[in-house]
């Protein structure tokens, strides 16, 4: 299991991601005020943020169609839009990334049937920025007014 970064990094990533938000950022720009910025957190948790780095990279290789490829999966696959490799809730509860070709009809079933559920809930994130729209919507003056001035007029209004 791997170690998490040290608190000291997640808060200094925060704190610059928040004030470049402030005016819009993209990940790739906050990431590289934070190298530049903060080189020295950056060489204290190399070690980690290589294994996050290659964990992210094993999730997602086998996505593509690229790289070698047998004979038997062209033969067996060719027709069907599906990745080489699935990932699978072994009867453990353990995650497992599997091959296809090596999966029983019974686990591929039950992938299929973990895919098909209809998300129950919307997450919280997505509930709670609805219920803040429906509160500081009625304060909008115009299509470019912002949550925050909204917000402000939402307050002063309670206020009076």
């Amino acid at each position: 299991m791997a170690k998490k970064l040290a608190p000291e990094v997640k808060n200094l990533m925060a704190a610059l991601k928040s004030r470049m938000a402030v005016k819009g950022a993209t990940s790739e720009s906050i990431v590289n005020e934070f190298i530049k910025h903060h080189g020295d957190a950056i060489t204290r948790e190399n070690a980690e943020l290589n294994r996050i780095a290659l964990m992210k990279i094993v999730q997602n290789v086998g996505k593509a169609a690229t790289g070698p490829t047998s004979t038997v999966q062209i033969e067996m696959f060719a027709e069907y839009g599906i990745d080489r490799m699935v990932m699978i809730t072994a009867s453990n509860g353990e995650k497992q990334h599997r091959k296809v070709e090596t999966l029983s009809v019974m686990e591929a079933h039950t992938f299929v049937e973990a895919h098909m559920k209809p998300k129950s809930r919307l997450p919280s994130q997505v509930k709670e920025m609805t219920r803040l729209l429906d509160t500081v919507e009625p304060y909008k003056t115009n299509d470019r007014s912002t949550i925050g001035e909204c917000w402000k007029k939402y307050r002063k209004a309670g206020d009076s």
